[in-house]
Order: structure tokens, then sequence, then C-alpha cells
């Protein structure tokens, strides 16, 4: 991965230069104070500015611009996953060399605008606007929270993770109403002007981009630039017991077990990336264990976490059957006393990683979000995991199930009343 950084303006562009795709991606990153009222606010600003703007007055207006430029992508997402909140701006655009000439320069006045004439005038919003985008994001938060699998994983998340960024952004959809009832115009412009003016960090640029092209987007200017990081810090999984019941009117119940690797550390990563391998996809154990011996789950799966240390195995079953998947959680482990078939299962893993850093090359996306978790989030790349994996021995495997404790069984119990 050849990656320079470049100044522009007063900040860093982190560019990795590649001629495989037809596009060009650009990620803005802002950095700002976590409230879960700061997080609604971000939400409802992005879609307000992609629905009106100084300029162009409706989404039909800003829609019609998107099509004129061949249909280039923008879009804010916020996420959740650090101290602070990360606000990332995207923006993806036909590589200039396959269109007209002038196409970049036009559009980066055009993306100006965007960004920085918003539809604020007389220090008001458009009324009607902003009033429609607060009912759809009420509808859709009403909707989330009557989704009876959805409020199984908030208590599961609640009974291992709570308060923490896991769990944070959890409220009653009367307490959401109440946030976005006191949001005031002023409120959104003064957030809007917060993230512009003072929380910019950098940006980091995709594809095929020239020292012109360059130039051009010294046109998109920030104030100030925030010296803080990201900062990931690690969380404590605090379960509140070792069995918790969360009841619901249903007809399939869902299980989990947390086991946490105890004294995790660096040399442990890879192993328990490796064990979740085995368990799903290179060697099926779960399903193999509780689908064709047990015959009790419609659906079985394990997963991880590499910075936490922990292991999840889940599956979909009968509430009657909720004792014998315990149970048969010691037959899944002792599968891995088959030396033959876990070193057969992780060569499998390794083969099949080694075939994903091919597939990935012609993966613009894969690419893009392999190229954000080195330099943005500091994690590995699909290079790095390969070359960590292919090192990783039955042994090595062994150690890290001998670690494992189980911390909580979560029963979501699906009842008749």
């Amino acid at each position: 991965m050849n990656v320079v950084t470049k100044k522009i303006n007063n900040y860093e562009a982190v560019i990795y230069k590649t001629k495989k795709y037809t596009t060009i991606h650009l990620d803005y990153i802002f950095l700002n104070e976590f409230t879960h009222r700061n997080f609604i606010i971000f939400d409802l600003l992005n879609r307000y500015m992609l629905n009106t703007n100084s300029k162009y007055k409706t989404k039909k207006e800003i829609d019609e611009l998107i099509s004129k430029y061949y249909s280039f992508y923008i879009q804010t997402r916020v996420e959740n996953y650090t101290d602070d909140l990360i606000i990332t701006l995207s923006i993806e655009l036909i590589n200039p060399k396959l269109v007209k000439d002038d196409y970049f320069d036009k559009l980066i006045k055009e993306l100006h605008t965007l960004i920085f004439k918003p539809n604020f005038k007389d220090g008001k919003l458009d009324k009607k606007t902003i009033t429609t985008l607060k009912k759809e994001m009420i509808n859709e938060f009403e909707s989330k929270k009557t989704n009876i699998f959805r409020q199984a994983r908030e208590d599961f998340l609640n009974s291992v993770f709570k308060d923490t960024f896991y769990t944070r952004l959890q409220c009653s959809l009367d307490e959401y109403k109440d946030i976005m009832s006191n949001i005031t115009d002023k409120d959104i412009i003064d957030t809007y002007n917060t993230l512009i003016n003072k929380s910019f960090k950098r940006l980091y640029i995709l594809g095929d981009i020239t020292s012109d092209n360059l130039e051009s987007l010294k046109k998109i200017k920030f104030k100030h630039i925030t010296d803080k990081e990201p900062v990931f810090n690690k969380v404590q999984i605090k379960p509140i017991s070792d069995y918790v019941e969360f009841k619901f009117k249903g007809e399939e119940s869902t299980i989990k077990s947390l086991y946490e690797v105890k004294d995790y550390n660096k040399e442990d990563e890879f192993a328990l990336l490796s064990i979740s391998k085995i368990l799903n996809s290179s060697g099926r154990i779960l399903q193999r264990v509780f689908r064709n011996d047990l015959k009790i789950v419609y659906y079985s799966g394990g997963y991880i976490n590499m910075k936490l240390g922990y292991l999840v195995i889940e599956a979909d079953i009968d509430a009657k059957n909720k004792d014998i998947f315990i149970d048969g959680l010691d037959k899944v482990f002792a599968e891995f006393n088959n030396k033959e078939l876990v070193e057969e299962s992780l060569q499998s893993y390794k083969d099949h990683l080694k075939d994903t850093l091919y597939i990935l090359d012609e993966n613009k996306f894969g690419v893009k979000f392999n190229f954000l978790d080195k330099y943005l989030y500091n994690d590995y790349t699909y290079e790095e995991l390969y070359e960590n994996i292919k090192k990783v021995t039955y042994e090595d495997i062994m150690r890290v199930i001998n670690k494992l404790e189980r911390r909580i069984i979560h029963f979501a119990n699906a009842t008749d009343n």
C-alpha cells in the first residue's frame, strides 16, 4: 500500500494513490465531543444539508446537481467507537481523467457550496424541511425500538457493557422524542459552526489523484485543525450476572454465551480470530455440533472482538432446547482436541485469507476500508492479518482455548404471553 501524506492548506491529506479504479474517494474526518444529544444533532444536520442548501433549496435540486456530475456520492456518517464522535464526510466522484477537463474544478466548487453554504437564512432553518426530518427520525427510531431482536441485543449489551460506547446511545422512545423536541435551529447552527470551524482533523484520499486535483481541493478550507486523535479506550467486560434471561412475546428464542480470554495480550489476537473462523466457516464446528448432531438450532454462529478479547457463541433455538445448547457448548470446545481437524480447518482459513487479498485488490470498497482501518483506526490491514495468521499454530489455538472463561449466558426467551 503506497501511502503518502501531503499538506493541503493547513491540514494533512493521507493519500493512497492507485490507478486501478474509475473513481476517487475523499473522506473528510472531524472529531467532536460525544454526547447523546450531539449524536442526534449531527444525524439531523446531515439529513438537513442533503435536503436543502442556500443555493439548491430542495432535495430535487440537489439530486439534479448530483446527476449532472455523473452521480457523485456524498454522505456523512457519525461513529460512536471512541471517546469523541468521529464524523466522516464521504465523497466519491468519477476519475476526472475519464471526463471533461474542467469536471473536477467545477465539482469542487459545487461541493464547496454544499459544505459551506447551508440553508441558514437569517439564523433560521427551513421550517418545513426540518419538521419533516425530525418526524422521519422519530418514526425510524420507533420502528427500531419495536424490533424484538433489537431489544434482545440491547438487553445483552446492557448486561455486559453497561455505560460504554456499546450502550451510551440507548434510550427510550420518550427520551428520544424529548431530545428531538428540544433541538432548536440555533443548536443545529451552532453544531455546524463547531464542526466546520473547530473539529476538522484530516483528509483521506483513495484513487488516481493528480497534483492539479490537489490544487483544486485547496478551495475547501477549514479555519482550525483539531489536535485531537481518535482514542479507542479498552472497554471492561462487566457482566451483571453469569446468567440473564430476557423475556419477550414471540416464537423463536436467542441465546448467547460470552467468553473472555484471561490475561489477553497481543499474542492471543490472531489465535482468537482463527478460533472464530474454525467455529464458523473453515471448520463449521458450530454447525456440526448444534445442527447436525444435536439438531436444536435454526442458526448458530460465533464472533469475536480482537481489541477486547472476547468470543460470543450464539444461536436461534426453541426455548425448550436451552439446556441442551448450554451442555452442547462443552462439546464444541472438545472438538478442538482433534488436532487433525483443527489444523486442516486452520489451513483452510489461511488459504481463504490469501485468496481474499487478490479479491480485495479488485474491490474499491474493500481497499477503501482496508486503507481507513490502518490509517484512521490504527487497525490491521488485510495484508498484516494474513502475515500474522500464517504464523498461527495448533498450539497457539489451544493456548487461547484454555484461557477462555465463560462470563455470561444471555437467554432471550420467546414466550406465548
